[in-house]
């Protein structure tokens, strides 16, 4: 479960694909610090009021 980065980990090897190949689209934090656990990019998606400030904090 996120943050834990094993899932993320997991999709990254189902796909065939190295960390530095995958970027991660996220609509919260744990999607970020997941992703950062995992060695993977993310981009965060502001979906809701107050979230751009909440994920531009989450900085790589």
């Amino acid at each position: 479960m996120k943050p834990h980065p094993a899932p993320i980990e997991d999709a990254v090897r189902a796909l065939g694909v190295t960390p530095s190949a995958a970027v991660l689209v996220g609509d919260s934090l744990t999607d970020v610090l997941g992703a950062r656990a995992a060695g993977i990019m993310c981009i965060g998606f502001a979906d809701k009021p107050g979230k751009t400030e909440l994920l531009a904090d989450a900085t790589w």
